[in-house]
């Protein structure tokens, strides 16, 4: 079937780029927070937590080995959902949260960086 609008076929990389740019902020902010929160009532498993993704945020930010940060997103991501089911908190708020950058991270590791990367001339 024929696409309705084949031009905007041309602005692909366009949009994997927002999704790139709203991922990566989005992981950035949420490590951040988990870091700054260690100090009153985490264990160093949210530090570490933190860490990551931060780390995986910075990369799929400034897309330099974004496929390496969308995989480190994906791994983070799942053991939250894991978590959030173990608890029997399924299909509650938090969790939509999660699958949405869940499927977010996986369509960065498939698609790749998109527009406006480092990566993108490998």
């Amino acid at each position: 079937m024929p696409s309705l609008f084949p031009d905007l076929f041309s602005y692909s990389m366009l949009g994997v780029f927002a999704i790139r740019a709203i991922l990566g902020c989005t992981l950035l902010t949420l490590g951040i927070h988990e870091i700054k929160r260690r100090n009153t009532e985490a264990s160093r498993l949210v530090l570490y937590s933190g860490i990551l993704k931060s780390l995986a945020g910075a990369l799929i930010l400034i897309g330099l080995g974004t496929q390496v940060g969308a995989l480190i997103a994906i791994v983070i991501l799942a053991i939250h959902i894991v978590l959030k089911v173990k608890n029997k908190q399924f299909l509650s708020d938090g969790i939509n949260y999660y699958v949405i950058l869940f499927v977010l991270a996986c369509s960065i590791l498939v698609l790749g960086p998109g527009a406006f990367a480092f990566d993108l001339p490998l």
